[in-house]
């Protein structure tokens, strides 16, 4: 069936579709068709078709069904016009049946007493298919709270669904349309009649003027295959598992089809777009659905049009069906947020929407680089305690301010009162109150991760300090100061003193760079989406780009050096082929906890993971030892840290060479962002503490030669073999 027909005879003004039938219709057909014995009946969501979650007693007559599902099953009465269409139903119990004996879950269909699949009934609205499939419990996604994560899981789920079709076939797919197809995507102008706003209808006619000129030009050059074609918040079964959610099951195959496999995750991108409120959000399900297949070049730049093309179905085809349907809520259920959705996105250049796949530093950096912005929050004693009181239900018994970059940092203690269920003992010690700067604080998905991981380490026997749950079950939450939105986070305070404050040693930094490969090898376990996308100008990778920040920079033999620096990084480490993981990313002297045990110091723990990544684990040891160099006032000291990062994780050759290079680096990130920091922050301390230190150890360690460093390094690394 041409889909040109499908829309003609969709658009008979005062024609409806939808079947009209009741529950002494729907216990009659489970009864005489099925041989099953109704017990309860719930109507569920549906767009034109009727939809049954019916539970049934143990009673069967039905030879064919071998045990009663004890969930239940969905009784689906099909709308008139897909009616029309019985090899598709066909079709779509055998790619459920095929599903069936692969990983992904999916609804089975149930045969009837005479064995069949689907019957066609007549009811008063005419004639209608009629199927029944087993229940499948969980919960839709729409009903749960979205995380980057969870997108995340969207992304490949449906990548590994469409992987596992690449082995089914069914000749329907080759010949059947729909007005829901992608393809279809032109003939929306048939609908358009039915959008008032004007600058609404201007951007779907844009959309869909772009779509056969771009995408269906494309087509003869785009991988195929069948493919679910509706993967959207209503179909996405979720469950949990160890207090996350997962993907369980994808539900309602009524518009798979033979298509272009662009078409599924644009269609998934878009609806989790719409369910995210963000242009962000699709990002993550583009990142799972490309960990499983690769998307092309050509797919990308297509990505907008067609994202844009299913957002304009979904908003016109929703108008069009609630003039027949006023009285279904589903119907417009996303309306408000698609269209605003569809009004920003539609506006940026697909350059800039192609920088979210990777969350570009570039943008990290135009941003924390305006002359005269400010990012630090404002925020006095007064707000911190009602903080603590109204969202943790803390009372605060005093406050002392941290140090802290662009962050604000409180370390508070509190009374024994708390009115907060989700903290089962007040920490003695006190908590870290955390106000995020602005820059930050618009990406949320990261500090969900930092949470994560956090908790993760706490399973560990890497202490760290471990996040704590406002009276509303959150961990961070963001709060409108006077200086804009920042997120808040409540963490508890472990005692001890950071390195920076204790006497210096080359054991103690031996056992600082132990400590650091101990904590990659323990995140080899772990993953977030969000660490494979967002970037920053502290990121060692970062580092050519701050360029564009040398003017901050007036000494012209220290301009030259950073200059030379930042050349030479990118062509010797960014074009090299070295381990990666998750790391810390910022192991520096006031980020290491050190406590003493008979009368020595040892590492205890490591705070702030607001630099975490996944990066080389050579810039983990690059930085650590850039920091205790600094900190030991020697090249020498670099040694130690290299041995007891060895200790753990062997250094190879390649990753030898390249240590001069990135230490380096990490010391002109510290000078030229320190440097600019302090423009528009010139009171606090912090920023410029060591920059005189950095200056010195710099001038020193760039003229050395490689061989000559990598020589001392060694040494240290070969007399302290016995150390562990």
């Amino acid at each position: 069936m041409h889909a040109g027909n499908v829309l003609e005879f969709q658009l008979q003004p005062g024609v409806s579709i939808k079947p009209k039938v009741d529950e002494n219709e729907v216990k009659n057909i489970l009864s005489g068709i099925y041989g099953l014995k109704c017990v309860s009946i719930k109507q569920l969501n549906g767009y034109d078709d009727f939809n049954f979650h019916v539970k049934v007693s143990d009673e069967c007559d039905n030879e064919n069904i071998k045990k009663i599902n004890k969930d239940g099953y969905i009784l689906k009465v099909i709308n008139s016009l897909d009616s029309q269409r019985p090899q598709f139903f066909e079709a779509q119990n055998e790619v459920l049946r095929f599903l069936g004996k692969t990983s992904i879950c999916c609804p089975q269909p149930v045969q009837n007493k005479s064995g069949e699949f689907y019957i066609i009934r007549t009811f008063s609205s005419g004639k209608h298919i009629v199927r029944l499939l087993e229940f499948i419990a969980g919960s839709i996604l729409h009903q749960v709270p979205t995380s980057v994560n969870l997108f995340y899981k969207v992304g490949k789920f449906a990548a590994q669904l469409d992987q596992a079709l690449k082995k089914f076939h069914h000749p329907a797919y080759d010949c059947i349309k729909s007005v829901w197809h992608l393809e279809s995507a032109p003939q929306l102008s048939k609908f358009l009649y039915v959008i008032t706003d004007e600058t609404r209808k201007k951007i779907v006619s844009e959309v869909i003027e772009d779509f056969p000129k771009r995408v269906l030009a494309a087509k003869s050059r785009l991988e195929k295959g069948v493919i679910h074609g509706d993967f959207n918040e209503q179909n996405i079964l979720v469950d949990e598992k160890d207090n996350e959610l997962y993907v369980k099951a994808i539900l309602d195959f009524g518009d798979s089809q033979f298509g272009c496999y662009i078409y599924e995750l644009a269609i998934a991108m878009a609806y989790m777009m719409i369910q995210g409120k963000s242009i962000e959000a699709g990002g993550y399900v583009l990142a799972g659905y490309n960990s499983v297949r690769k998307i092309s070049d050509e797919e990308y730049n297509l990505l907008k049009t067609c994202i844009a093309a299913r957002m304009s179905q979904s908003l016109v085809l929703g108008v069009y069906t609630s003039i027949h349907d006023p009285d279904n809520p589903y119907i417009l259920t996303t309306a408000k947020t698609g269209w605003a959705l569809l009004v920003d996105f539609w506006s940026k250049p697909e350059s800039e929407l192609l920088e979210i796949k990777t969350m570009d530093t570039g943008n990290v950096l135009a941003s924390q680089l305006q002359p005269g912005v400010s990012v630090k929050p404002k925020v006095d004693e007064n707000e911190v305690k009602n903080i603590l009181s109204s969202i943790y239900g803390l009372n605060c018994v005093s406050i002392k301010q941290l140090n802290g970059y662009d962050d604000f940092n409180f370390h508070v203690k509190v009374s024994d009162k708390c009115d907060n269920k989700n903290i089962k003992k007040v920490n003695k010690d006190g908590y870290i109150l955390k106000i995020i700067n602005s820059l930050d604080s618009q990406r949320p998905q990261f500090f969900e991760a930092q949470n994560e991981v956090l908790r993760f380490l706490g399973k560990t026997s890497i202490c760290c300090p471990q996040p704590v749950q406002s009276k509303n079950g959150e961990f961070n939450i963001i709060r409108t100061f006077s200086s804009g939105k920042h997120i808040v986070r409540l963490l508890e305070f472990i005692t001890g003193s950071i390195l920076q404050q204790v006497p210096i040693s080359m054991k103690l930094f031996y056992k600082v760079g132990k400590f650091a490969a101990q904590l990659d090898q323990a995140l080899k376990k772990f993953h977030h989406p969000a660490y494979d996308c967002i970037k920053s100008a502290w990121h060692l990778e970062s580092a050519p780009q701050l360029s564009q920040l040398l003017y901050v920079i007036t000494d012209k033999a220290k301009k030259t050096i950073i200059s030379e620096v930042f050349e030479e990084f990118p062509k010797r480490v960014l074009a090299a082929n070295l381990e990666k993981g998750i790391i810390h990313g910022d192991f520096n002297e006031h980020n290491i906890l050190v406590d003493e045990k008979d009368n020595e110091f040892y590492v205890k723990g490591i705070l702030d993971f607001g630099d975490t990544h996944v990066s080389c684990y050579i810039f983990e040891l690059a930085i650590t030892m850039a920091y205790l160099m600094i900190q030991g006032k020697s090249i020498e000291a670099g040694g130690y840290v290299l041995a007891g990062y060895n200790s753990v994780r062997k250094i190879s050759d390649e990753e030898y060479n390249l240590l001069k290079i990135c230490i380096a680096v990490r010391l002109c990130q510290s000078l030229v962002i320190g440097a600019y920091s302090s423009m528009n922050d010139p009171d606090n301390p912090y920023i410029l503490i060591s920059a005189k230190g950095v200056w010195a150890l710099l001038s020193d360690l760039w003229p050395k030669p490689e061989s000559e460093l990598l020589e001392v390094w060694k040494k240290i690394v070969d007399e302290t073999a016995d150390w562990s």
